[in-house]
């Protein structure tokens, strides 16, 4: 069932297609993911692909899942690879701990697989291989480095507190996004590892905030009660570094606070001056996604080309570029 903005996302996309439907044929892709306003990142992943799939000369459409629960969402690609006119592809993204049932799902359909946003977790990524090698109709998967952006998060945030604060060491918080996408924990790798030799930082404390702005804010008040001022504030995603931004006043001083994702709410924080930096360009891995597969319609992808993965860029306030 699709909600409303759904809807006129595919509206959108037949109406850019226009007769050139009818008259030629196209390759058919459903987008199956969270559905419209559950998700300011996957708004902006959405947004642009009916447009680009018009470009493309591919037929494409939404189908929702209940992406807060992990299991629940094979049933919906389950019923798109059994409906009376199944798609050529569809792109989705693998979930902690059912990766391997998704990739399964797929073995003797005719409908190839990309997965996006996200690597297969780290228990399940043996089992499954790269692209083509165990399983045949997984044809692509295509990141953005989370391992990276969670160390250049971390290193950037400690180098403007640095500037910023006289204190020592700084004080700084880790806002996690979750335990199970493989997402969540790259990027608490990279923050952890370069927290490992920041001898200058003080790591108060990691808390779990599932991605979620109310619940970043909530978890920033009790931990600035029990830990008074704080420098730096780390988030796995925008939406919880501007949970936390929630808690300060106007007159209070604030953390370095950065996040991931660069939405345009975080975008215009910046630009007030409130938070320090957001990384993005990694709400292009839907489009990334439809023309990594117009290239391999064009000319199969060879295997050990089919991982993709994209490094993310920052955004930060002027006052912070030098």
């Amino acid at each position: 069932m699709f909600r409303p903005l759904c809807s006129v996302l595919l509206a959108l996309a037949s109406a850019v297609h226009g007769s050139d439907l009818q008259s030629s044929p196209v390759t058919r892709v459903v987008f199956v993911g969270p559905g419209p306003g559950e998700s300011v990142f996957w708004d902006q992943v959405m947004e642009p692909m009916p447009a680009r799939a018009a470009q493309l000369g591919i037929d494409l459409r939404f189908e929702q899942v209940p992406f807060d629960n992990r299991f629940e969402y094979l049933q919906p690609v389950k019923s798109v690879l059994s409906g009376s006119t199944p798609p050529d592809y569809i792109i989705t993204m693998p979930r902690g701990a059912s990766a391997l049932p998704l990739l399964e799902a797929f073995e003797g359909s005719a409908t190839r697989l990309v997965t996006i946003n996200s690597a297969i977790p780290s228990e399940e990524a043996e089992a499954a291989g790269a692209p083509g090698t165990v399983y045949q109709q997984w044809v692509g998967q295509l990141f953005f480095d989370d391992t990276s952006v969670g160390y250049t998060l971390a290193d950037t945030l400690i180098s403007m507190a640095k500037k910023r604060f006289e204190a020592r060491p700084l004080r700084m918080i880790v806002l996690s996004g979750d335990r199970v996408l493989d997402t969540s924990r790259a990027r608490d790798s990279g923050a952890l590892q370069r927290l490992s030799s920041a001898q200058e930082v003080d790591m108060l404390q990691r808390v779990v905030a599932d991605w979620n702005r109310a619940k970043a804010r909530t978890l920033t008040t009790g931990l600035r009660q029990r830990y008074g001022q704080l420098h730096i504030v780390w988030a796995a995603n925008d939406d919880i570094a501007l949970g936390a931004l929630d808690t300060y006043g106007n007159d209070e001083t604030l953390p370095v606070i950065g996040g991931v994702d660069a939405t345009s709410q975080a975008i215009a924080a910046i630009q007030a001056g409130k938070m320090s930096v957001t990384y993005g360009g990694n709400h292009r891995v839907g489009v990334l996604a439809l023309e990594y597969i117009v290239a391999y319609e064009t000319s199969p992808v060879p295997v050990a080309e089919r991982t993709k993965i994209y490094p993310f860029q920052p955004i930060l306030a002027d006052y912070h570029r030098n």
